[in-house]
């Protein structure tokens, strides 16, 4: 018998009589292992870094709020079966499915010390009631972008014309404290971008229909959010100091029950919840523009600004600071 025909009857030998010795991974678990502690992990995500916004725009716009909530959630080892990520009902980008079990992700704003922060326009910002060419300046900042159908950059005609261009600030209003996808800086729920994404469309000087794509697929979203880095006890914003400012945010998001909003315990009896930072800051114009740094000695309108909010409206040092250096710019 040829040697290697030998071999290789002796190695299918071997392997047969030992393959009763290396069964598959048993269902139980092995000692000292655990289940994870949640039947759900939620893992949050905010992917544009720092963002700074200015909170007063009635005199000029300098970055406009846009803060994010990016999720994803998973269905974790159980009796085996391998950790899977979550999508949606897809009649409901709300509601998440999980066999026959529906869920929601509600989500709100805080500082690192609880402080709540559900709402910006007036107490902590003038965006809304700040009007640009007889709009409000959230619906003309957003008005370059558009859809033809839906925010999932459907154009089932393959059209460019402007007459079927729905564009976001008209045919889509950005209700106050609320994105460009109609969401809430607090208090709603996120919604899954499906396999497209979030994808909306822009003009250049060069060519139309450029497709932005304002979230990844298949991701769990609240998008551009106008969230400050204030909590809800902040009086006005004619009296806001620099110490108020919280500019790391925590975005909690909770996993609440479909039709009764109750939140879904886990093993430990706890509320499924997942948190990350959404960092928000406000940018320190003043530092420059509302002293000689930037305006010399030539300049002096900043001045007079500064003294009409901080004298005559009794403002807070920094607002005044604020108005001044927006004067400037």
């Amino acid at each position: 018998m040829d040697r290697r025909v030998a071999a290789l009857l002796a190695a299918c030998a071997i392997t047969a009589a030992c393959a009763g010795r290396f069964p598959a991974a048993p269902a139980a678990l092995p000692a000292g292992a655990s289940l994870p502690p949640r039947d759900y992990q939620l893992l949050i995500h905010y992917e544009l870094g720092m963002h700074c916004t200015g909170f007063d725009f009635s005199y000029c716009c300098i970055l406009p709020p846009y803060n994010s909530i990016l999720a994803q959630v998973v269905k974790t080892d159980r009796d085996g079966a391998a950790p899977r990520l979550l999508g949606a009902d897809p009649k409901d980008p709300e509601v998440l499915v999980d066999g026959d079990r529906r869920y929601k992700l509600r989500y709100l704003h805080e500082a690192p010390d609880g402080s709540p922060n559900s709402r910006s326009e007036h107490q902590k910002m003038l965006y809304w009631t700040a009007e640009y060419r007889h709009r409000t300046l959230a619906s003309e900042e957003f008005r370059q972008l558009y859809v033809y159908q839906d925010l999932q950059g459907s154009n089932p005609e393959g059209t460019t014309a402007n007459a079927k261009k729905l564009r976001i600030g008209e045919a889509y209003p950005i209700k106050i404290d609320r994105g460009p996808t109609n969401q809430r800086v607090s208090g709603d729920f996120l919604r899954y971008s499906g396999p497209t994404g979030t994808r909306v469309f822009t003009d250049s000087p060069a060519m139309e229909n450029v497709p932005i794509e304002l979230s990844p697929p298949n991701t769990w979203e609240a998008l551009g959010l106008p969230l400050t880095p204030f909590s809800d006890y902040t009086t006005s914003i004619f009296f806001l100091e620099e110490s108020d400012i919280r500019p790391f945010q925590r975005a909690v998001v909770t996993l609440v029950d479909a039709v009764s909003g109750a939140p879904v315990l886990g093993r430990d009896q706890k509320p499924i919840q997942g948190f990350g930072t959404n960092p928000i800051d406000v940018p320190a114009c003043d530092r420059c523009h509302a002293t000689t740094n930037a305006n010399g000695d030539t300049f002096t309108k900043y001045q007079t600004e500064y003294t009409y909010w901080r004298q005559a409206m009794r403002t807070s040092d920094y607002f005044a600071r604020l108005k001044a250096a927006a004067i400037s710019i």
